[in-house]
């Protein structure tokens, strides 16, 4: 789910699409945090 402020909400993410996710908002720290540590 995409929050008309950016914020995104998802569950049982692939490293890949956590890191387009995270290009898609990258003011969300959660987000980046969960991308950056897809791979390492």
């Amino acid at each position: 789910m995409i929050l008309a402020d950016g914020t995104i909400y998802a569950r049982n993410l692939t490293p890949d699409l956590a890191q387009i996710l995270a290009g898609l908002n990258p003011h969300d720290a959660t987000m980046a945090a969960r991308a950056a540590s897809a791979h390492p």
